[in-house]
């Protein structure tokens, strides 16, 4: 593989348009793969496509079979193959287009569908307890009542049948709790088919097989009688009558929805009480059993056409951390595709390694980390850590990333995932009970220790599974952070400390239920690093927020250059064909405005300065408009680091990074007066023009070192070992930010104008120069290649990133800067790099010049701030 190129569908962006518009540029860039977001069927109106409601079907805002078909045989005639994101994780609640959620609405736990879906029927919640808690309503369910928000109508989302109808919800009525209903309607049809469904089992547990298999067979066939009886005009008059009296009496409407397989509740109940699991904390996301045979099989029959049709050729699965077993997942989805190139969305922390799955590795943040960190000016970092501590001095700390992350995380426990842990401390207590040691130890108690655990596990998430040893490095894990917690809270009974010391690695579990709590943990503890660092955390620390990315770890600054080549080789050694992205759909903020950003830290005395200027303009525009000094710093480094930025971008990042910070405001209950104010202060910070002039100024003085620091980073990405990937717009200068401004259409026909033509930017340039490059040396790239550190000797020989790849020996020698503000008076100053040897070509730079032996950096990289060498000849 050369490299993937990421499209966001939907947004007008089809399967069609992508073949018919994007093929030739992209082929003509050089990329050897398109990456396509999620194109099954999602909710009505999906931006994204990852709200999936049929793994079956092709989401008709973006085409269908015949599309996806002639789009590979177009791309694989161009010699190119195509990635689809896989979303195996869950899929959404969409009354309207989820069939198998419509139909565990109508029939609970007694549906065909019901072993799809992450649930549990046996919560301790006795109102619960074999119904699913739909929390939609905005006010208390009997108050909705009493105030006629519920109706009972012929409805027609999947065929005529009779449903409940809110002003948030629309809902199927199981079919046994209407035979009342028709009967009240004195019709001889309707009288007859009520004797029938009198005669259908019941739809609550516990079931009898027998039962249960009549009611799935006879079901349906009742249901279709009904549907056509529903369609006769008389019929309906008759239904109408019979509604309208219904609907007038609260009482009889009460019972009724009182008889369904679900609880209609005011949303806020989700916070406390759920019987599904979710993806993190979005109730219209229900997780999916992939685990299981049947519905790994169903779930995925499409990708099965698709990759046997010869039409797929690599699979990227979204949230490998959410499934109950990944290692059980990725092994069915090996078989299912053998000869895929398969990687996984994993963030790894620290020292943490991807397990042995059998994929090609991670999407690659961990890299994009890696590249960031080369530019990280140690030095730069007490002053900027000095600016963020002055925001909030009597306040909570803006710099103490491991305070502000624990804080964070039991934030989200204690809110967010408080139903979550909730479902998790019940399955704990079951086990209990199993264990006469503890049968006495109470919910609150475990519901403590677990809080307790998950808030400080250092890792997303432990991978254990029944019937397989523990990895020495989740056993490492799981014993560190409860060592910890024991230490911290000596008031917690140690021998529940002690349980789960067996439980959690996975030894000694005598029953089911045992393992149910262990592998419910493993999957609540991703969505508590998730929600609690990377969606709260990130959003409180100011110190730099470029260190606040999807898979980056703020408190990791300057990366030695040591590591840096050491964690290559690994790479190389271990995970050659993995992906290496440095800008996702995913990204807090494009690679291109963490590069601008990375400045602050080699020139922090100057960016003091500018602050110092820019808050005193600030106050001086805007006397009426109260907003608190750390959102308006915030503002400031989105304005430095995504500029060029209007007002609605501008409003739209800040509303949503403080709704994320839970400070001042959140999703949840968001402060419309603060709110209100932030806006205000964000328009009237851009009409400023003192403060906008200082902007401005930073932006010019900084212009050349961020161009090269950009283009370091797309050399870099582009050649260390890996699958290098481009977000969609990112062969250019993308200055993008978090979702949904990174999901901004991209016009291919200004790629197509740029490659054309003669102006094309140096980005551009450079990126198709080292595809074309990775093309004619595929093996100095590949999997069999070698990865050879060059080191450069001089006074700023730590400024030099340089490498060769390989087959059998160098081919191709790759030199970048890093820390590019140091370069900036008088250059490399005699600093010198060794080549491999014989001779070398630089593509990046017009003419015929050789490079042999010793060369000066300040020749080498004269005309362009980087040298990308192949050996002589390059091409025949």
């Amino acid at each position: 593989m050369i490299a993937t190129y990421r499209l966001q569908l939907r947004s007008g962006l089809t399967l069609d348009r992508v073949r018919t518009e994007w093929l030739d540029p992209l082929a003509d860039l050089g990329v050897s793969h398109l990456y396509l977001s999620p194109i099954f069927r999602a909710t009505e109106g999906s931006t994204h496509g990852y709200d999936v409601v049929d793994p079956d079907v092709i989401d008709e805002a973006v085409g269908d079979e015949a599309a996806l078909g002639a789009l590979a045989d177009a791309a694989h005639e161009r010699g190119m193959g195509i990635v689809l994101d896989l979303v195996p994780n869950h899929m959404a609640t969409d009354h309207d287009r989820n069939a198998r959620w419509w139909d565990l609405l109508r029939n609970g736990p007694a549906s065909s569908g019901a072993g799809w879906f992450d649930l549990d029927w046996d919560v301790p919640e006795r109102r619960l307890r074999g119904r699913l808690l739909l929390p939609v309503l905005p006010d208390h369910y009997g108050r909705e009542l009493e105030r006629g928000a519920f109706r009972v109508e012929i409805g027609h989302v999947h065929g005529p049948e009779l449903v409940l109808v809110h002003p948030s919800t629309t809902a199927p009525l199981e079919l046994g709790s209407l035979a009342p209903l028709l009967r009240s309607t004195g019709e001889a049809n309707l009288l007859s088919l009520a004797t029938e469904i009198d005669t259908l089992p019941g739809w609550s547990l516990p079931h009898d097989p027998d039962d249960l298999d009549r009611r799935r067979h006879h079901e349906p066939i009742l249901r279709t009688a009904l549907a056509r009886l529903l369609d006769r005009p008389e019929i309906v008059a008759a239904v109408d009558r019979a509604l309208d009296a219904l609907n007038a009496d609260v009482e009889s409407l009460d019972s009724l929805i009182e008889a369904q397989p679900y609880r209609p509740a005011r949303w806020q109940t989700s916070l406390e009480d759920l019987s599904y699991r979710r993806f993190f904390d979005i109730n219209t996301l229900v997780g999916v059993r992939v685990d299981r045979a049947d519905v790994f099989e169903q779930t995925h029959r499409a990708v099965r056409r698709w990759v046997e049709a010869g039409w797929v050729d690599g699979l990227r699965v979204d949230h490998v951390d959410g499934l109950r077993d990944p290692a059980g997942y990725l092994e069915r989805l090996r078989a299912l595709a053998p000869a895929a190139w398969i990687v996984v969305e994993k963030i790894v922390e620290g020292d943490e390694t991807l397990p042995p799955w059998p994929v090609e590795g991670t999407t690659g943040y961990e890299v994009a980390e890696l590249i960031d960190r080369l530019d990280l000016d140690d030095e730069g970092r007490p002053v900027l850590e000095r600016i963020a501590s002055g925001l909030a001095p009597d306040g909570p700390s803006l710099t103490d990333v491991g305070a502000v992350v624990l804080q964070a995380k039991l934030d989200v426990l204690d809110e967010l995932l408080s139903a979550d842990l909730n479902r998790l401390t019940e399955s704990l207590m079951r086990a209990c009970e199993h264990r006469r040691r503890f049968r006495d130890v109470t919910r609150r108690e475990l519901h403590e220790c677990l809080r307790a655990v998950l808030a400080r596990l250092d890792v997303y998430r432990t991978y254990v599974r029944a019937g397989h040893a523990t990895s020495t490095a989740d056993a490492a894990v799981v014993g560190a952070v409860l060592a910890e917690v024991a230490e911290e809270f000596p008031e917690l009974d140690p021998e529940i400390v002690e349980l789960l010391s067996i439980l959690l690695p996975g030894a000694g579990i005598d029953t089911a239920g045992e393992w149910d709590f262990v592998l419910r943990f493993q999957q609540l503890s991703g969505p508590t690093m998730a929600k609690g660092a990377e969606d709260t955390a990130w959003f409180r620390l100011l110190t730099l927020v470029s260190r606040c990315e999807v898979g980056a770890d703020p408190d990791a600054w300057g990366l030695p250059l040591e590591a840096f080549h050491d964690a290559m080789a690994e790479r190389q050694e271990r995970w050659p064909r993995a992906l290496t992205a440095g800008t996702t759909h995913d990204s807090k903020r494009s690679a291109d405005v963490r590069a601008r950003l990375v400045l602050l830290s080699q020139d922090a005395e100057g960016w003091a300065a500018l602050v110092d200027d820019w808050s005193a303009a600030v106050a001086d525009a805007t006397p009426g408009v109260p907003i608190d000094a750390a959102s308006s710093y915030q503002m400031l480094q989105t304005i430095v680091g995504a500029w060029p930025i209007d007002e609605a971008r501008l409003v739209e990042h800040t509303l949503k990074a403080a709704r994320e910070a839970k400070v001042h405001t959140s999703w949840l209950r968001p402060d419309a007066e603060f709110e209100a104010a932030l806006a205000a202060h964000a328009g009237a910070v851009l009409a400023c023009e003192p403060a906008m002039d200082v902007v401005r100024t930073w932006l010019d003085d900084h212009d050349q070192a961020w161009s090269t620091t950009v283009l370091a980073h797309r050399l870099v990405a582009l050649t260390v070992p890996g699958v290098p990937d481009l977000y969609q717009g990112s062969e250019d200068l993308l200055v993008r930010l978090t979702d949904p401004d990174n999901r901004h259409p991209v016009d291919p026909g200004d790629l197509a104008r740029r490659l054309a033509g003669p102006d094309a930017s140096r980005t551009t340039t450079l990126v198709r120069t080292v595809l074309r490059c990775r093309r004619e040396h595929t093996a100095a790239f590949g999997p069999r290649s070698t990865y050879e550190p060059l080191w450069a000797a001089g006074p700023r020989a730590d400024h030099a990133v340089a490498f060769a790849r390989g087959d059998g020996g160098p081919e191709v020698v790759i030199v970048a800067p890093r820390k590019v503000m140091g370069l900036a008076d008088d250059g490399w100053r005699g600093t010198t790099i060794t080549l491999p040897e014989g001779s070398w070509r630089n593509l990046v730079t017009e003419g015929d010049q050789r490079w042999e032996a010793t060369v000066d950096l300040d020749e080498l990289l004269s005309s362009w701030p980087v040298a990308l060498l192949a050996a002589d000849p390059v091409f025949s």
